[in-house]
């Protein structure tokens, strides 16, 4: 292109050169370029040859590579179509690779367009990098778009890629073609960062020839190098599809209007298109019916908005029942989808269960379309036809019975607004949506003649007011009969349903009875008609008296222990001086109104505890919001709710930071007791007792445990039995046992040395803890030989011995007794475990077999205990000794709670031994 200078102004132009990719022959050589001459009309001042400084040719320096390969979102494939309106559209893509010796920078990217189409037939055309997209300028003979990424340019890391789209609008062009090719390898200008040098990319030939295919094709060594995919711009495209949705399978009712009978997704791509006209197929199935008992056929928009008819259908022939509606004149469709619904009337002649299924041929059918920009014919799609769902015939139809629900139940006197019963209005079988003007309902009391206890009586279409004037129960020795009459009648749509709900005033002063609503057999207990054909309906009425609702004077509310509530697992060791633990949960349950619980009694109901033991009690409801605390809540100086001192209560709401605890009628909440443990002190003077169990639980008395009914307006006593929640165990520190158990498939004669169990025991970092003996268990698949057992930790042994045993599958237990000196009977010296440590024990020994089997398996795990050991009377732990000879007595512990057990020679002889009850390892039956 020529270059323009504006008058009054200066441009700078670079003289540059291509180097071949070999410069052997040129090592050493200085090459300079000279402007010679400037083809112009206008007055040139200066001297020719201008020439640029002289550069010395390097044959030596390898600067960086840029490799293109086809892009992940070029189109690719031959012979590809897109309609004129296409947006955005991926017209080519190619993927720049920075090989490794620099890091490069892409400055810009020229694309040369080389099909038919023209600038005006694109626009926007833009290059993305992926997240950035550039404007492209167009070439004045509008075949170059040429994408600048700026003065920085986009840097690509060296191994790295980036792919780049070429992409844009059609806006018109039919029959045009588009393509978007890199002509010359220099089109793509990219810089190395290192040297600074521009470098031509590399093209990878990808093996496909673009004139044979019409598809991208990248030529290593000739133009054009990339070559974009053929894109030919087609007419607009329209589609016909049965609606998903408009029109499902359905009932109609002969005599009717407006009948739904198909619907139809008209789908236009490219540009909006004009339709002069489309013939509808009516297919009939009865002798008794036909298509020309359709007629004021009309296509409408689902907005309601008529597009063609309306028009009459006709019969194909005499003989035919099957018929067509054909529709003329101009309708247009814009580019997207429209959904078509097709309506028309019924008149009386089908004979029931007639179906009627109407249909598009779109190819053949739906005829003279033209696409509005471009004004090319175009032919709809599909070929076959298009049938909507099934319509029958049926008459207008509607089933009343009484829900299930509520259910019976008591209710408190003086509610308001309160649901007696439910009625079930279907239509499933209707062939036309049904109108209810009013009913009849039963109304039944178990004491005579106080039906008028019910006031305000009142049918509701959810929140829809179907009776303005509102029904006093009429009296009557047991049962009576209140119609109901619709100001705002009731619709059913056909094939569908409605609940409608009977609601009512109870008096303040109503006799404790009980009242159903229910209906009354017969066809003259609902008064409907069909909502097209305006025909009464015979409903079918399922006579029921409804469910039986007793007034009651107040409500009622149980508690009884939630099976959330801890049960006998580790969990119930607790340690000393710990805060939140969770004890106990409750299941509250209100019946017949909503109760605020103003009063909860709580009581210690172990004899294996003292009042000392809990520091304070929290009670939260299932939301986790604070219902009321207690400190020092058993605190042994009054007499609590259970009539001794180790009750109390709370009362939820009224401290500060709580909240209420208020139960609906009917529902259920989970109330959770937590306690913070008092602190075991180092001292004669404790305050919690190591080894006591402690249980608190709700104690129900209906002396003094009272609550509050909303509707009712009154006390509520509590008639539920006390809980018996599973005690939880205080100790100072506990151990928290991790096991391994290895199976170890061993070959016959081998085994020495073999790993059986690992076991972590950590001590909790309230304190540290002493192990006294440890059992394992230990079983193998053969009669095995097992010798010298040792209990490692790290590399110290602390148990050895030389016995030998036999193990068979049966399996043994053998005890490991911590000595002073291992594989001696000497003094036991127990293990100690610092206060937060963990220590891992390692049980080994050698196994021999000599048995027919080529191989044999070992397993083993460390035992617990089933039940605690027995204590002398006032005592909760034992000396080692002592606890060592208790049947409970595989693995025996300390939590270090007795005052002179960090002062004696080993800590065996104090009294704070306990067994391996509740802990997380298999019990022992042995």
């Amino acid at each position: 292109e020529a270059l323009t200078i504006p008058a009054n102004t200066t441009k700078s132009y670079y003289l540059s050169a291509n180097m071949p990719a070999t410069l052997d022959a040129y090592a050493g050589q200085v090459a300079a370029l000279s402007l010679v001459s400037v083809g112009t009309t206008a007055t040139i001042s200066g001297v020719l040859p201008i020439t640029g400084n002289g550069q010395t040719i390097n044959a030596t320096l390898a600067i960086g590579s840029a490799a293109i390969t086809v892009g992940s979102l070029d189109p690719i494939s031959a012979s590809a179509s897109k309609e004129v309106g296409t947006t955005n559209f991926n017209f080519a893509a190619l993927k720049v690779t920075a090989g490794s010796a620099e890091d490069v920078t892409a400055y810009s990217i020229k694309w040369n367009q080389s099909g038919s189409a023209a600038a005006s037939d694109l626009t926007n055309i833009v290059v993305s990098d992926g997240t950035t997209s550039y404007v492209a300028t167009v070439s004045s003979d509008g075949k170059y778009y040429t994408a600048s990424f700026g003065t920085a340019g986009l840097v690509i890391a060296k191994g790295l890629s980036k792919e780049f789209t070429v992409k844009g609008d059609i806006a018109n062009g039919s029959a045009r073609t588009v393509g978007f090719d890199i002509y010359k390898d220099t089109d793509i200008v990219i810089k190395g960062n290192n040297y600074g040098y521009y470098m031509t990319p590399t093209f990878t030939d990808n093996g496909i020839t673009h004139s044979d295919a019409g598809a991208t094709a990248i030529e290593a060594a000739s133009s054009p190098y990339f070559a974009g995919a053929n894109v030919t711009i087609s007419s607009g495209s329209l589609r016909l599809d049965k609606s998903s949705s408009g029109a499902p399978a359905a009932n109609i009712t002969k005599g009717s209007q407006g009948v739904l009978l198909g619907a139809f997704d008209f789908v236009v791509k490219g540009e909006p298109v004009n339709i002069t006209s489309m013939e509808l197929a009516i297919t009939v199935s009865a002798v008794a019916a036909s298509s020309s008992d359709l007629t004021n056929i009309t296509l409408t928009k689902a907005d309601g908005a008529i597009l063609a008819g309306p028009v009459n259908a006709v019969d194909t022939s005499t003989s035919n029942n099957d018929g067509t509606a054909t529709f003329s004149g101009t309708v247009t469709f814009p580019v997207g989808t429209t959904q078509v619904l097709v309506k028309g009337n019924l008149n009386t002649d089908p004979a029931a269960d007639a179906t009627y299924i109407v249909s598009f041929t779109p190819a053949t059918k739906i005829t003279n379309i033209t696409g509005q920009t471009t004004g090319n014919s175009i032919t709809a799609t599909p070929a076959s036809q298009v049938s909507a769902n099934t319509m029958t015939v049926k008459a207008g139809a509607l089933t009343v019975r009484v829900s299930s629900t509520p259910s019976a139940q008591s209710v408190v006197k003086g509610t308001t607004g309160y649901t007696f019963s439910n009625f079930v209005f279907d239509t499933s079988a209707s062939g036309e949506d049904v109108r209810v003007t009013s009913m009849t309902v039963r109304h039944g009391a178990y004491t005579a003649s106080k039906q008028s206890d019910i006031t305000a009586l009142t049918m509701y279409d959810g929140s829809q007011i179907l009776n303005a004037t509102a029904l006093t129960g009429v009296e009557a020795a047991a049962t009576s009969t209140e119609t109901y009459t619709f100001d705002t009648a009731l619709v059913i749509p056909k094939g569908g349903q409605k609940v409608v709900a009977l609601k009512g005033n109870i008096s303040g002063v109503a006799t404790a009875t009980g009242h159903e609503f229910g209906l009354l057999n017969g066809t003259t207990a609902i008064a409907a008609t069909g909502v097209s054909t305006g025909q009464d309906i015979e409903e079918t009425v399922t006579t029921g008296s409804g469910q039986k609702m007793t007034i009651v004077d107040s409500g009622q509310y149980s508690v009884s222990l939630d099976s959330g509530s801890p049960t006998k697992t580790a969990s119930k060791m607790l340690v000393a001086n710990t805060t939140g633990n969770i004890i106990t949960t409750l299941r509250f349950r209100a019946t017949s109104e909503a109760i605020t619980i103003n009063k909860i009694g709580l009581y210690l109901s172990n004899a294996s505890s003292s009042a000392k033991d809990i520091a304070k009690v929290w009670v939260y409801d299932e939301g986790g919001n604070l219902l009321a605390w207690s400190d020092s809540p058993f605190n042994g100086a009054t007499a609590g709710d259970d009539g001794t001192t180790s009750g109390f209560s709370v009362s939820p709401g009224l401290q500060a930071g709580t909240v209420a605890l208020v139960l609906q009628a009917d529902e259920e909440k989970v109330v959770t007791i937590k306690a913070d443990v008092a602190e075991i002190k180092a001292s004669a003077s404790t305050d919690a007792v190591a080894g006591h169990s402690v249980a608190i639980n709700y104690y129900g008395s209906t002396s003094t445990t009272y609550n509050y009914g909303t509707g009712s307006s009154g006390t509520i006593n509590n008639y539920s039995a006390a809980t018996a929640a599973n005690p939880f165990y205080i100790y100072r520190s506990i151990p928290t046992v991790v096991e391994t158990t290895p199976t170890t498939s061993f070959s016959a004669g081998a085994g020495a040395g073999s790993t059986l169990d690992t076991v972590a025991v950590t001590a909790d970092p309230k304190g540290a803890i002493d192990l006294y003996k440890l059992t394992f268990y230990v079983s193998t698949s053969s009669n095995v030989a097992l010798t010298n057992i040792k209990l490692y930790e790290g590399s110290n042994v602390l148990y050895a011995s030389s016995t030998n045993w036999y193990i068979d599958p049966m399996g043994h237990y053998i005890d490991i007794v911590l000595r002073q000196n291992p594989g001696t009977t000497a003094a036991a010296v127990p293990y100690t475990i610092g206060a937060g440590l963990t220590k891992t024990f390692v049980l080994k020994g050698d196994l021999s077999y000599s048995g027919d089997n080529t191989s044999f398996t070992a397993s083993a795990y460390l035992a617990g205990d089933g039940a605690e050991t027995g204590k002398a009377s006032g005592t909760y732990g034992l000396t080692a000794t002592n606890a060592d000879a208790d049947t409970n007595n595989d693995f025996i512990w300390s939590d270090w709670s007795d005052v002179d057990h960090s002062s004696s020679a080993t800590g065996a002889s104090t009294a704070d031994w306990y067994n391996g009850y509740l802990m997380n390892v298999p019990s022992s039956t042995y």
